[in-house]
């Protein structure tokens, strides 16, 4: 639990910061709206310009500007002088409107004609120039808001998630120690759930912050390319349209979600027995129909992780594999869901579960697939394999099941409509 603690405090040092950026930003933001609304029941007056500055400051990499004007304005049969121009106090260079409204004020100059100028009825001292919003400013702050407090606000989430489930892990392995497959609630419940809202969710998440960080780029780059004549600006376009393709991948992850909901791996006994074998059923939210069968495949995975920081890896390889068709599944006459059985031989000789080491794991994984009209269906289920003292070398025993899903009488699993069955095929490396 010591080392949780210490992985989860880590964890929150490094979001802290994407979060408060974000929040700092996002108060920058609603305070300047808040204030623009504000100002809309503020009195326009005649002005006349007395003064106008474009200050660029150059920097390193980049130039900001900022336009300075000094005014005269009447109020009540008042005199003031005012110098606040827009809403954004201080330089950049985002969008032309230093630029714009360096140019038009200087006309006013030089010609004498007034300018508007919108002031505050409660403090006629305080009046300003331009007291629209500057969209560009909106659109720069909300990037920040969405991107830096997007990320730092998930990274807690899923900290506080994944602590609390580890404490709840913690607690059935104090409560099992001799029984791992107890030490997950839904192995220990012998249900293991998949859902495609997981895979949708990351990928909206994905989507979202690369697009909102490449949105800028649609509205650079044509200034570029058409007003300076920079062409190798275009190349700068993969990055917006990666996000169309992180869109696509959003939009196919919702539409399998929505199509087909969460699926149910019910096991038989827990846990699969090497020696023996992983068995149970796969019941469907909806009705699938497939004109190729259903595609069975039990994966024995190493899953390595290498370096730290940016050079952090994580590869996974196949060990061992086993692979079904099956013509039909359990539950022909109802209209409304699928039943899919699962029986696998596990070889004497393999590898149990592990993953005492973070940095090198045994995983077993599950997957069923067929072919459907529109969009296919898939699932896949990490189960837990185990070495029993007990179980024979092999000792392999086929049977199909009720359509409530749990295991008949013992009988041949061809009876189930299984076509094609690949036993014990060791991976290549």
């Amino acid at each position: 639990m010591a080392v949780q603690k210490r992985g989860f405090g880590c964890l929150l040092l490094f979001a802290l910061p994407f979060a408060a950026v974000g929040v700092g930003m996002g108060i920058w933001l609603g305070s300047t709206i808040i204030t623009h609304l504000g100002m809309q029941g503020w009195e326009e007056v005649p002005a006349q310009i007395v003064r106008t500055e474009l200050q660029a400051s150059k920097g390193s990499k980049s130039t900001t500007y900022q336009v300075l004007a000094e005014y005269v304005y009447q109020y009540r049969g008042r005199e003031y002088r005012g110098t606040a121009v827009g809403l954004y106090g201080g330089s950049d260079n985002i969008g032309s409107f230093h630029q714009d409204a360096h140019r038009e004020l200087g006309e006013h100059q030089k010609t004498g004609r007034p300018f508007r100028c919108y002031v505050n009825p409660r403090q006629p001292a305080e009046a300003i120039l331009y007291r629209n919003l500057r969209w560009e400013m909106v659109a720069f702050q909300s990037i920040f808001v969405l991107a830096f407090g997007g990320v730092g606000f998930g990274i807690l989430i899923a900290g506080v998630l994944g602590y609390r489930k580890a404490k709840v892990e913690q607690a059935l392995a104090a409560e099992h120690p001799a029984a791992p497959w107890m030490h997950r609630r839904d192995w220990a419940a012998g249900q293991v759930v998949y859902s495609a809202k997981k895979m949708a969710v990351i990928a909206l998440a994905c989507a979202l912050f690369w697009n909102v960080i490449s949105a800028p780029l649609w509205f650079l780059i044509p200034h570029e390319v058409i007003q300076k004549g920079n062409r190798l600006a275009l190349l700068g376009l993969v990055f917006p349209l990666v996000g169309l393709g992180l869109a696509g991948w959003t939009i196919v992850s919702i539409m399998k979600w929505r199509k087909y909901g969460p699926s149910v791996f019910r096991m038989a006994s827990v846990p699969g027995v090497i020696g023996g074998q992983l068995a149970g059923v796969i019941s469907t939210s909806v009705k699938i129909k497939p004109d190729d069968g259903f595609r069975l495949m039990l994966n024995c995975i190493e899953r390595r992780t290498t370096g730290s920081g940016k050079e952090r890896n994580t590869t996974e390889t196949i060990v061992w594999q086993d692979e079904q068709i099956l013509a039909r599944e359990l539950l022909q006459s109802d209209p409304d869901r699928s039943a899919i059985p699962v029986q696998f031989p596990i070889p004497y000789d393999s590898r149990p579960t592990d993953g005492s080491t973070p940095n090198c794991q045994t995983i077993w994984r599950l997957e069923v697939a067929s072919k459907e009209p529109g969009l296919d269906y898939g699932a896949r289920f990490d189960v837990r394999v185990d070495q029993y003292l007990h179980a024979g070398k092999n000792t392999i025993e086929l049977w199909p099941f009720h359509n409530d899903g749990m295991p008949a009488q013992p009988g041949a699993l061809s009876d189930m409509g299984v076509v094609k069955m690949t036993i014990g095929v060791a991976a290549e490396k």
